[in-house]
């Protein structure tokens, strides 16, 4: 028989967001019935995010409190908007934690002396840092990557730090934490094994999570990479951009199981 979806995680960033609130305003009514259709126990709905969970917390109420586990924080843990109800990652130990607020931040704050103006961290993440880039950085995402590389290249070498970018944004996260990590604590949590879920992704950050899970879509304002991977898998690739490619996503999926 074939396997069906029962469990939907969705970046937030990129995908149910876009560049401007239009691009999720206009795919908030069909959002809002699938989510209906998961609160009627079809199938679950959650977030796999890079932000914090304040943040996804709000942006689940915004979209009907939908009833599956969402990660926050590239796999930090995972949140259960309806009970109210958060889990650490038990990965987390206390000499990452060290690494992170005491040499990472200090290391951090030069690169951000370096850049003033062009480059500021995000603010409200617990652990994991995220440099983003405003309008005056005079440099591409790609580049200031391999910069930050250059700085903490030591970090690097011994398995203390990982580093990837998005579309405007370098993350810092800790070894062994990332979306796949996230997606085998929602397994565990929820029982639905990780071939039965939909993950839906645009950059390389989402691909731990893509790689993991047995359906795997992306909206088309994702990555080359991104997309080269979705379409490796078979997964589906919309033809539509940010929270409309989403829908179209989950439809595509819903529709090929009945």
């Amino acid at each position: 028989m074939q396997q069906k979806v029962r469990n939907i995680l969705i970046d937030i960033n990129g995908c149910l967001q876009g560049p401007t609130p239009v691009e999720l305003h206009e795919a908030l009514p069909e959002l809002w019935r699938l989510i209906q259709l998961t609160n009627g126990g079809s199938f679950l709905i959650g977030a796999c995010s890079g932000r914090e969970l304040p943040y996804v917390r709000g942006v689940l109420h915004l979209l009907g409190s939908p009833n599956g586990w969402s990660i926050y924080e590239s796999g930090l843990g995972i949140f259960h908007v309806q009970s109210e109800t958060w889990i650490e990652n038990l990965r987390i130990t206390t000499e990452v934690r060290q690494v992170f607020q005491q040499e990472l931040s200090a290391r951090v704050k030069r690169i951000l002396a370096r850049y003033p103006g062009m480059v500021r961290p995000y603010k409200g993440n617990e652990l994991h840092i995220a440099l983003e880039m405003t309008t005056k950085a005079t440099f591409s995402v790609e580049q200031f990557a391999e910069r930050v590389q250059e700085e903490l290249q030591d970090l690097l070498n011994q398995g203390l730090v990982v580093l990837h970018h998005s579309t405007d944004t370098v993350d810092l996260t800790t070894p062994g934490i990332d979306k796949g990590a996230g997606v085998l604590q929602v397994q565990d949590v929820t029982g639905i094994p990780k071939e039965e879920t939909l993950g839906i992704g645009d950059t390389n950050g989402d691909i731990p999570m893509l790689s993991l899970v047995g359906f795997v879509g992306c909206p088309a304002n994702s990555s080359a990479s991104c997309k080269a991977l979705v379409e490796s898998k078979g997964g589906f690739v919309s033809q539509y951009s940010h929270a409309k490619g989403v829908v179209d996503c989950i439809n595509h999926f819903l529709e090929a199981a009945t």
